[in-house]
């Protein structure tokens, strides 16, 4: 695909401020080429750099301030004094190089493959001239564009910085509509052009009014219409606590629907919404790729339920939530809960298989080789045993047997040569496992899963634990 139409794309959903028209945008370009759509949803989030080594990428703003300076004949200061007015490489971009820039008859379109492969190319790139051969790649799909627009979404996207208003979740919901079947109520269908709306008063099609006393009828014209009911005596639906089985069959029930011909009718529309959504979330958080989730689900809608952690691909991480009492943390976890300890550390995530050994950061990105001993370690005790676990790594004082700041620690991550920071020691707090040898874990409940953790590190005092009630703790505190 042209990268003009990618960003005319991005334009579009620039300008367009209501979060649901995103959504429907997106979701239409998924229906229009869904192969490139899967791309660009993992470039908008990242997904795509991080596969690619974000690091090795490492597209600078310098970097761009001496391509643009090159291709407009300005010095590389004057692009800067120009950034540092505007405050927007895109918006630079676009004014300098389309000032002196002149079409060619031998001027070939840029596509987005040019771009993917030209990124994919940079992260290989190392040496004493990496620097050169990277600024020459750059500057050849500079003048492969044609258009100020182009010049503007290229140079935002070289710095992931493409400022269109479109966040991860804008991106999960935009896949739910596309995927899963529509459902009356939470869907709204043009009476004029027949277009399918995300609960709107105006068609974003024709901006022709919706009328929601017809819809009914309008999608009985079109649609197979499925009722699935829904359980009775809702009291508010936070609240609400359903039967987990019950829940698993109504949502296999729904996945084999055919979402072109069938749609759902049910009393609580905002429940199953809420459902698709969390269905998706979860899938999507153990493979961090929409082109794999959205070419999988497309094949057998039913695949979205079985959730596989795939080795040395990491798994979002599960953040912390506060709160301000004691009886308050007990209202987020529910009860019985495990109490641990919260070190002033990196949150690390560990995946060993089949003798490689790999390590992630809570933002997914590969932190391995700032860890050596930990590789060693694992080599050592687990010669044949597969697993992911999720860790906190301190910084730690052997000698004085005490615990470092993250500062201290943060210096060993930051590091191009471990050698010079390896005399900051470190010990991995592990808390949970994810999966052990074939099997993904993490629709375990937490104190199975806590067990074949501290079965998997038998006669090693890994956690210190804590037997409590509301109490005993009111006394600690």
């Amino acid at each position: 695909m042209d990268f003009l139409e990618i960003a005319q794309l991005f334009e579009k959903l620039e300008i367009t401020s209501k979060r649901l028209n995103k959504i429907l945008i997106l979701r239409d370009f998924l229906e229009k080429d869904q192969k490139i759509a899967e791309l660009i949803f993992d470039i908008i989030c990242g997904n795509f750099q991080r596969e690619n080594n974000k690091k090795s990428i490492g597209i600078s703003l310098k970097t761009l301030f001496s391509v643009i300076s090159f291709l407009s004949q300005k010095s590389e200061l004057q692009v800067e004094k120009e950034f540092n007015k505007i405050g927007d490489i895109g918006e630079v971009a676009s004014k300098l190089i389309s000032q002196v820039k002149q079409s060619s008859l031998l001027t070939q379109k840029l596509t987005i493959n040019q771009i993917t492969q030209s990124l994919q190319k940079i992260s290989q790139t190392n040496g004493n001239n990496s620097n050169k051969i990277k600024k020459e790649i750059l500057g050849n799909l500079f003048l492969n564009a044609t258009t100020d627009l182009e010049y503007k979404f290229l140079a935002r996207l070289l710095i992931d910085d493409l400022r269109i208003g479109v966040s991860e979740g804008v991106l999960k919901e935009a896949s739910v509509n596309y995927l899963f079947p529509k459902i009356i109520g939470i869907h709204n269908s043009c009476s004029k052009c027949f277009y399918i709306n995300l609960n709107s008063k105006n068609c974003l099609n024709c901006n022709d009014v919706i009328n929601p006393d017809a819809q009914q009828e309008i999608f009985e014209n079109r649609f197979k219409i499925v009722e699935i009911g829904t359980p009775k005596e809702i009291i508010g639906l936070d609240k609400f606590i359903v039967n987990e089985q019950k829940e698993i069959e109504i949502l296999k029930f729904a996945f084999r629907l055919n979402p072109k011909t069938h749609i759902i009718q049910t009393q609580d529309t905002r429940y199953f919404y809420k459902k698709f959504l969390e269905t998706f979330e979860k899938k999507y958080n153990t493979l961090n790729s929409f082109s794999e989730i959205i070419s999988d689900t497309k094949k057998d809608l039913s695949s979205i339920l079985k959730v596989n952690i795939k080795y040395f691909r990491p798994i979002k991480s599960m953040l912390g939530v506060r709160s301000n009492t004691v009886e308050d943390s007990f209202e987020v976890s529910g009860m019985p809960a495990v109490l641990d300890y919260k070190y002033d550390g990196l949150r690390v995530q560990i995946h060993s298989h089949k003798g490689e050994i790999q390590l992630f950061s809570r933002n997914l990105d590969n932190i391995t080789k700032q860890f050596p001993e930990v590789l060693e370690f694992i080599k050592l005790n687990f010669p044949k045993t597969d697993f992911v676990l999720d860790s906190e790594t301190v910084g730690y004082d052997f000698e004085n047997q005490k615990f470092l700041p993250f500062q201290m620690l943060s210096k060993r991550i930051l590091s191009k040569n471990i050698g010079e920071v390896n005399h900051i020691k470190v010990v991995v707090k592990a808390f949970d496992i994810l999966k052990l040898n074939n099997e993904t874990l993490v629709d375990f409940p937490y104190q199975k899963r806590r067990d074949m953790l501290e079965e998997l590190f038998v006669n090693t005092p890994i956690r210190e634990k804590i037997k409590f009630d509301l109490d005993k703790l009111k006394q600690i505190k």
